[in-house]
């Protein structure tokens, strides 16, 4: 397998230091078991004429996120990869994401992740809530993981 392009972030967030990962995927879902883990959607879509599939880059576009110094998460563009010396024009966009849900980030493409939340739309930087490769090859129980976040929110 090729390894792919991470997607562009920009992070503004004073409270944390991403320097060492890149964005690959943004999950909703319980990041736990697989199956219950969906891709996170926003509105604004690539330009499927723009796309420009290749080994490195599957989707045909790299999207590209900053995260606010208010901890938000903000699609701010695609942007289209080219092979041949022809640039292709990126779509600036803007919109922020809501609710619950997960950056994937790794040091490269085929090194183990991390995951990061985002409860309410804002960046959890306490890092003992994010969740790293080794939590999920345990095999944690997903009745376990809900009871934790239950007692987490009394207290």
């Amino acid at each position: 397998m090729t390894a792919q392009l991470a997607n562009q972030l920009i992070n503004e967030c004073p409270d944390v230091d991403f320097s060492d990962l890149r964005l690959y995927a943004i999950f909703i879902g319980d990041i736990r078991e697989e199956e219950s883990r969906l891709t996170y959607s926003f509105i604004q879509q690539p330009d499927e004429s723009k796309r420009n599939v290749f080994s490195a880059c599957w989707n045909g576009y790299v999207s590209k996120y900053k995260i606010t110094k208010n901890k938000e998460l903000a699609l701010i563009a695609f942007e289209y990869p080219a092979l041949s010396p022809e640039k292709i024009e990126p779509d600036e966009i803007y919109e922020l994401a809501t609710g619950d849900f997960w950056l994937m980030m790794r040091p490269s493409f085929f090194k183990d992740s991390v995951y990061v939340p985002f409860k309410n739309g804002k960046l959890i930087t306490d890092q003992s809530e994010w969740v790293f490769n080794e939590q999920l090859s345990k095999k944690e129980s997903t009745l376990l993981f809900r009871v934790q976040n239950f007692l987490k929110s009394l207290s």
